[in-house]
């Protein structure tokens, strides 16, 4: 009897959600199909042999859920990455708000003004928008209310003269730029939440590595009762994978903790006689 080859055990849940798409990605490829059957394989992700049943026991059925869940996680996660909406909305919202600090103190060094136009224009201004003092303070969606409320204020026709005369057309552009698009971003955040069927990433995952755990234990499973050449090529090929994906975990989490170790089970080199849960 010759050596069985195992599947090595790999901690999928200490994955972050790219190197865990990018396992689940990589090792769906590596799932077999007959030979006699590779040119009518779309995108290579058929194994269905003529009878209808799955080649080495992995059905189209668990290559469709294990898809169908891939393409869930792909929308969750791509749903997740709001970290440049959310630096842009921050970047946004401190700008908004310092346009609108910036134009109270260039009404406040206007009043000062030895020059009577411009003192002049600086305390009608002054004394028509003043209630709008603090609004940067205000809770977001308030704020922004608030400022398309001064702005119009401001773009009434009997105070565009002053406007003109203290030179704030460029100010209040930007403060309306920045603030539509805050609004805009808001808006969108909103949408996709409210739009979002997918189910949570973490629950997604989870299955997928049930899923995972389903199709190579039972194509590992006629690596061993028939050793079948496409069942040890999977089996092989998927070590390989295992091994590549613990080195770019610990090279990643090197930065995170001093621990060396690996992913749930194995060492860093690996065994191929590492006894693997569930496995038979």
């Amino acid at each position: 009897m010759g050596t069985i080859i195992k599947i090595k055990e790999l901690g999928l849940q200490q994955l972050n959600n790219a190197e865990f798409t990018e396992f689940m990605n990589r090792f769906r490829k590596l799932i077999p199909v007959q030979a006699s059957e590779e040119e009518e394989r779309p995108g290579g992700l058929s194994v269905l042999t003529e009878s209808g049943t799955g080649y080495l026991g992995v059905t189209s059925e668990m290559l469709a859920a294990f898809d169908a869940d891939m393409q869930a996680l792909t929308d969750s996660v791509s749903r997740q990455r709001t970290d440049d909406r959310t630096k842009q909305k921050s970047l946004y919202e401190v700008s908004r708000g310092s346009c609108v600090t910036l134009y109270f103190t260039s009404l406040q060094t206007a009043m000062k003004s030895p020059i009577a136009a411009t003192a002049e224009a600086g305390n009608i201004l002054w004394t028509r928008t003043k209630d709008y003092r603090g609004i940067q303070r205000l809770p977001q969606q308030q704020e922004t209310a608030q400022i398309r409320g001064l702005l119009f204020d401001l773009a009434k026709e009997e105070n565009q003269t002053h406007v003109t005369m203290l030179h704030l057309e460029g100010l209040l552009e930007q403060m309306r730029e920045t603030n539509e698009e805050f609004a805009r971003l808001s808006e969108e955040s909103l949408t996709e939440r409210a739009a979002d069927t997918t189910e949570q990433t973490l629950i997604v995952r989870d299955r997928l590595a049930v899923q995972y755990d389903d199709i190579s234990t039972t194509i590992f499973a006629f690596s061993v009762a028939e050793k079948n050449v496409d069942a040890l090529t999977f089996v092989s090929n998927l070590n390989a994978l295992v091994d590549e994906t613990r080195t770019a975990y610990k090279r990643r989490s090197k930065g995170e903790t001093e621990s060396e170790e690996t992913p749930e089970g194995g060492n860093e080199e690996g065994d191929n006689n590492e006894e693997r849960p569930g496995g038979l």
